[in-house]
């Protein structure tokens, strides 16, 4: 019997093993790989996630597909990764880092530098080939005047 996925495949034995288990009735011998592997299915399900976002030249390695487009939106992405849950201002985000508040004060008021950013990582978030990546961005990156990545769990980032 293998071990991956095993619990999916006998769902009602496992079920069955359960309520035994809770009205404290052995189980018999055989149903134990059963018990083990649904077992390390959760243990495996709650390993922190892991996910590659490097920039080699004018390439992109995002999971383990390699982007060669130069999209700017990946520089955006890449840098609000280094900040996990930190609100940035916009034209912080658009200039990476290399402006001061007072000069983004500013800018404050550009709808159009807004709305370049928003598009520029829509459209690199829907280059990635990857769906749990590009999924787990589109839902983690809040964009407007203040723009943050602020996922639920943070997966871990080889940047």
């Amino acid at each position: 019997m293998q071990n991956d996925k095993l619990s999916d495949n006998h769902p009602q034995k496992l079920v069955a093993i359960l309520a035994a288990l809770k009205n404290g009735e052995p189980i018999p011998a055989e149903s134990v790989e059963l018990v083990s592997a649904a077992i390390t299915g959760l243990i495996d399900n709650n390993k922190p996630r892991s996910f590659t976002f490097q920039r080699n030249g004018t390439a992109w390695f995002i999971g383990r597909d390699t982007i060669k487009a130069g999209k700017k939106g990946f520089e955006y992405i890449y840098y609000l990764l280094s900040m996990p849950r930190k609100q940035v201002h916009m034209a912080q985000v658009y200039y990476l880092g290399n402006i001061d508040f007072a000069q983004a004060r500013q800018l404050l008021k550009n709808q159009n530098l807004r709305t370049s950013i928003q598009k520029s990582i829509r459209l690199a978030i829907n280059s990635i080939p990857d769906p749990a990546i590009s999924r787990h961005l589109a839902t983690s990156i809040q964009t407007g005047e203040f723009i943050s990545y602020s996922p639920h769990d943070i997966p871990i980032w080889n940047l």
